[in-house]
């Protein structure tokens, strides 16, 4: 242990403060160039943390195992520096990469990355502000000027922070531990930045955002305060839980207005064809209800579009989806209920798709490598699913449903608003969910 850290040449240790309670002893080590930019960002960290209290060790053998560790792309120019830096995550700890913005410094990061099957991209682009996603690492941070970035980040990644429909920072699990991937000249105000600046919390956040903390959040984190009022409650007809969906499909779709009564009974229908039993997630027991009844393991998880999902709520469906887990997403919604669109794309969109109101009228194709049918039917103006998604079913090049694998995981996301008015297309939701069904499952 002395031996690696003393190779890798770390020259600052810290701790993070906004998770200090709850990882008493954290020690983060980092690992940047001494000269360039890269010695401001490792100054300003360090008078921050100092600031807060936290004990900052500089050293070429720190006496303590890092908890996190901090680097720069350059640390692939040297094959022996990379793997250890590599065992390192891949053993459970938590790495910050921090990469340049020329070719060269890509290609360097991109060594790191495409072995866990993410790769960054250059792209085309003019100056953006960044839109940073719902996740305590970026909670109240205000976007920095206008950027240009010229990145996608690409792969099994939790973005963190987009330009335009470009990942430009993101979450990575890797092995048992995790990387948190910022480019340098997202974060390089961080020189002339105030304590508390949107450059420097964001970094000694992702200092701290390791694969414990993820997991966590999941179970503790409560509904944030003053959420919307939820949809009236149900009239279908299922056995309601709270816990014990182990093996079972768990359905989160409880509305009963513009037609969903109609809807959700026929959707129903095609779920207890599947075999497993069908339970209603009761929500009204407690906070947070999905992310406890996550863990017992359900074989199918189906979330309508009805109601607002708390933080905790998400984090764990990201989690069991990771983890092996089979989500459908059943998007519609009516004549007056646009919001719960909303409810589900923060859901959705940190995974790397959206379903949005922009599909035409037109004749329904089905995806031949999931089932040799042509119902020929024509389905109304409806849902489209945006994003890196394969298409399952498509009305006039637009993707009525969609899938795609996120880590070991399957999610389907699909228009089911046609099942009241075409009663065809719940021949059509059955053959999507029976798909479905027959991909892997680590659950």
């Amino acid at each position: 242990m002395p031996k690696r850290l003393g190779i890798m040449g770390i020259v600052l240790l810290l701790c993070c403060v906004e998770y200090a309670a709850a990882q008493a002893g954290a020690v983060v080590a980092i690992d940047l160039p001494a000269e360039g930019p890269y010695s401001a960002v490792a100054d300003k960290l360090a008078a921050n943390l100092k600031s807060r209290g936290v004990a900052v060790q500089a050293g070429a053998e720190p006496a303590v195992q890092p908890t996190c560790l901090v680097v720069s792309d350059d640390i692939a120019a040297d094959q022996d520096k990379a793997q250890q830096v590599m065992d390192y995550v891949n053993g459970g700890g938590a790495v910050v990469l921090l990469f340049g913005r020329t070719s060269r410094h890509i290609r360097q990061a991109n060594a790191l990355l495409r072995p866990l099957g993410v790769i960054i991209e250059q792209v085309q682009g003019e100056s953006k502000p960044l839109r940073f996603v719902q996740h305590p690492m970026t909670r109240g941070l205000a976007s920095p000027t206008s950027l240009a970035l010229r990145i996608n980040i690409t792969g099994p990644v939790r973005p963190l922070a987009f330009q335009g429909n470009a990942v430009v920072s993101a979450w990575l699990q890797a092995g048992r531990g995790g990387i948190t991937i910022v480019p340098a000249k997202m974060v390089a105000s961080i020189s002339s930045e105030r304590a508390g600046g949107p450059a420097v919390t964001y970094l000694v956040r992702a200092c701290s955002w390791g694969p414990e903390q993820m997991a966590r959040t999941l179970v503790t984190r409560k509904a944030p305060a003053g959420s919307r009022k939820q949809p009236p409650l149900p009239r279908i007809k299922l056995p309601e839980e709270t816990v014990d969906f182990a093996g079972a499909i768990l359905v989160d779709s409880r509305a009963t207005d513009d037609h969903w009564a109609e809807i959700g009974a026929r959707l129903v229908g095609e779920l207890k064809l599947l075999g497993p039993a069908v339970k209603a997630l009761a929500v009204e027991q407690e906070p947070d209800p999905l992310a406890r009844a996550l863990e017992s393991g359900p074989a199918l998880v189906v979330l309508g579009s009805w109601r607002e999902f708390s933080e905790a709520e998400m984090m764990a469906l990201e989690h069991y989806l990771w983890a092996g887990g089979r989500i459908f997403v059943a998007a519609g919604v009516g004549t007056r209920r646009q919001i719960r669109l909303v409810y589900l794309n923060t859901f959705l969109e940190p995974l790397g798709c959206i379903v949005t109101l922009r599909r035409p009228r037109g004749t329904l194709e089905v995806n031949p490598d999931i089932a040799a049918i042509a119902p020929q039917l024509t389905v109304p103006p409806g849902v489209q699913v945006l994003g890196n998604v394969m298409p399952l079913l498509v009305v006039k090049d637009h993707v009525a449903a969609g899938a795609m694998r996120y880590g070991e995981g399957t999610l389907v996301a699909m228009d089911v608003w046609p099942l009241w008015q075409v009663p065809e297309y719940r021949q059509v939701v059955g053959v999507c969910l029976k798909w479905l069904m027959q991909q892997p499952s680590g659950q």
